[in-house]
This record gives structure tokens, C-alpha cells and sequence, in this order.
């Protein structure tokens, strides 16, 4: 969606911010240190141990996806089309505004979560090692991030209408992540309703 956002800035400057952003997600220049290499990698060690065997990224694909999550994708796209799609451009950098400010405080909150699982592993210096994903958004990307976003939002917001339409795809993004978070949270419920009546 990041990449999508460059397509719709004008401003030069603007889309050198979010490139900036897209060189942080791809582990700037490393691909080993890709921000979706290290979480994949973060997940599969923690399935592994917790299911007592390795677990397989063909697993982790194969897994049930919520229909709260299909139509998190789906909006998400949909913020972020081609204006020549009907949306103007500015939700599209709205919705990466939203994003990248309400990233930070998701990541320590599945950080914190993460923590639950500190038992799993050998010793304390082992649970960290494994938790570099959390530790590259929480100590510095997401903060560089949200004022990258807020940059580039800026820049492209020249007028009134830019404006209005900005905050549109701003509070559209804050509902669709409001619903998928509430998805999962129903998922969860749902779950331990069947293991208790199990």
C-alpha cells in the first residue's frame, strides 16, 4: 500500500518521503532484513514452538483468513487505487497517513503480546533475538514513518478540497483497521466459547 501512495503523490518531495518509507519496509537495501522477511520469520519460529514442530510457511499460508481481514484487503485496495479508479488521490495519502500513525501503537501492543510467549524461549537474550521485527518498528521505523507520511500529506495538500479529501481517506482507513481488529477480537472470543463447550 506504501508503494501504491508514491503512485498517487505529484510533489517530487513528497515522493521521495515515501520512498524513503519503502526503503525502510525492504530492510534499506538488505533483503535479510526486509521488515515482511523478519516478521515471517519471527512467526514461524513462535508456531514452531508453540505447536512443538517446525512449522512451514506452506502452513502459515494455509491458515483460515477471517472474512474481517478479506475485507480489510479489499478496502485497503480500494483506498489506494488509481485515481483514475473514481478515488481522488488524496485519500490514498490520507490512508497512509492514518496508517503509518496508528502503526507505532499497534506494534508495541503486539509486542507486548509477544511477550506472553517469553517462556517458549531458552532464555531472555534468545526471545529478543527473535523479536528484531518489533524492535526495528518500535525503536525507529515507525516514528520515522509517521513524519515521513505526514511530509508527504502535507505536501500534496494544497488547498481546502485537498484537504476534505485527505481526511476522507484518513477516517475511512481508522474504520476499516476499527473492524478488522474487532474481527480478530470476535475470532478470539468465538474460539474460546468452542473450547470451554468442547
Amino acid at each position: 500500500m506504501v508503494a501504491l501512495s508514491f503512485l498517487h503523490a505529484k510533489h517530487i518531495s513528497a515522493r521521495a518521503e515515501i520512498v524513503k518509507n519503502l526503503y525502510s519496509e525492504l530492510g534499506n537495501g538488505d533483503a535479510k532484513k526486509a521488515h515482511s522477511v523478519l516478521l515471517e520469520k519471527y512467526l514461524l519460529d513462535l508456531l514452531s514452538r508453540l505447536a512443538g514442530r517446525k512449522y512451514t510457511l506452506d502452513e502459515l499460508e494455509a491458515g483460515e483468513v477471517l472474512p474481517s481481514t478479506h475485507l480489510f484487503i479489499a478496502e485497503q485496495e480500494a483506498l489506494y487505487a488509481p485515481a483514475e479508479q473514481g478515488r481522488p488521490s488524496s485519500h490514498a495519502l490520507g490512508a497512509l497517513l492514518a496508517q503509518e500513525w496508528l502503526a507505532y501503537s499497534m506494534l508495541t501492543r503486539l509486542y507486548e503480546g509477544a511477550r506472553n510467549y517469553q517462556n517458549l524461549y531458552s532464555n531472555n537474550d534468545e526471545f529478543h533475538e527473535w523479536c528484531e521485527y518489533f524492535y526495528i518498528h518500535i525503536g525507529e521505523a515507525e516514528k520515522e514513518h509517521k513524519v515521513q507520511s505526514l511530509i508527504a500529506a502535507a505536501l500534496e495538500c494544497s488547498n481546502e478540497a485537498d484537504l476534505a479529501e485527505l481526511t476522507i481517506g484518513f477516517k475511512r482507513f481508522l474504520d476499516i483497521t476499527e473492524n478488522y481488529w474487532n474481527g480478530i477480537a470476535r475470532a478470539i472470543e468465538d474460539a474460546k466459547t468452542l473450547e470451554i463447550n468442547i
